[in-house]
């Protein structure tokens, strides 16, 4: 991966410039890693996708994060600074995404992280409030992202719907 450079930043802002979130990800990512295609990026998890995005931003500006925030109650701002490396999760070449294994009630499903691809899908999903708008309301979505990350053989099961009752249920207890 490489920085991007003064003759890059422009170009990418503009063709990014009326992109989705999650298509502007992977302009920024296909621009500093000319070696693997879009497709290769957006089937990246998103931890690996993020970890990504953090080193392109540190390897660009730096390892330091300043920000600004106004608080929308008193009016106060507040500055925070701190390094990439504290918000960093995932590394870059993390193997999360191979499948993986869900056991619950006693079912087991095989399923991988979600990725770009997913979340492009989730924001055109007919179950979001607005169309064309992602939502992370888990009620909403949760059911598309898990029907797009569980395994095509599993799903043909008919015990797949009660795990998903399930996970929607202990989503939902975990979103605010």
């Amino acid at each position: 991966m490489r920085p991007l450079s003064a003759q890059d930043a422009p170009r990418v802002w503009e063709s990014a410039r009326g992109q989705h979130g999650v298509d502007r990800a992977i302009t920024l990512l296909a621009t500093a890693c000319p070696d693997m295609t879009r497709h290769d990026l957006a089937s990246l998890s998103l931890g690996q996708r993020d970890a990504r995005l953090l080193t392109l931003r540190e390897r660009t500006f730096g390892p330091q994060l300043d920000g600004l925030a106004d608080c929308p109650n008193c009016e106060e701002q507040l500055q925070i600074s701190l390094a990439v490396s504290d918000i960093r999760v995932a590394q870059e070449n993390q193997a999360d995404a191979e499948p993986m294994e869900l056991k619950a009630n006693g079912l087991r499903a095989p399923f991988r992280l979600p990725n770009s691809s997913d979340l492009a899908a989730a924001a055109h999903c007919r179950m979001s409030p607005l169309p064309g708008v992602f939502c992370w309301n888990a009620a909403w979505c949760s059911p598309a992202l898990t029907r797009r990350s569980l395994r095509p053989r599993w799903l043909r099961k008919p015990s797949w719907r009660s795990l998903l009752a399930w996970l929607g249920a202990t989503l939902r207890l975990r979103s605010c």
